[in-house]
């Protein structure tokens, strides 16, 4: 996956309160739910940056490790190539 990007029917909720978000895939009748952390890497996805700048992008911005941060975002890009979500 070299620069992934959402899916074009996918539709997202904000949770303004939390930081978190839900995806929907209406026509697939889909939903997965997104903590913050999860949610600010979603809203980096734009078919331009790689999964290692997203992982640089998420270690500065929440303060972790480089290896652990390129760790979450290979799971989280995982679940939503499984789930359908990314295009």
């Amino acid at each position: 996956m070299s620069a992934p990007s959402p899916h074009p029917r996918v539709v997202q909720e904000d949770v303004p309160e939390t930081g978190e978000c839900v995806l929907l895939d209406p026509e697939r009748g889909r939903v997965l739910a997104l903590n913050a952390t999860a949610a600010a890497v979603w809203e980096l996805l734009d078919g331009q940056r790689s999964p290692s700048d997203l992982a640089a992008a998420l270690a500065d911005a929440a303060g972790i490790d480089r290896a652990q941060a390129e760790a979450d975002v290979r799971t989280l890009l995982a679940r939503l190539a499984e789930e359908g979500f990314l295009a």
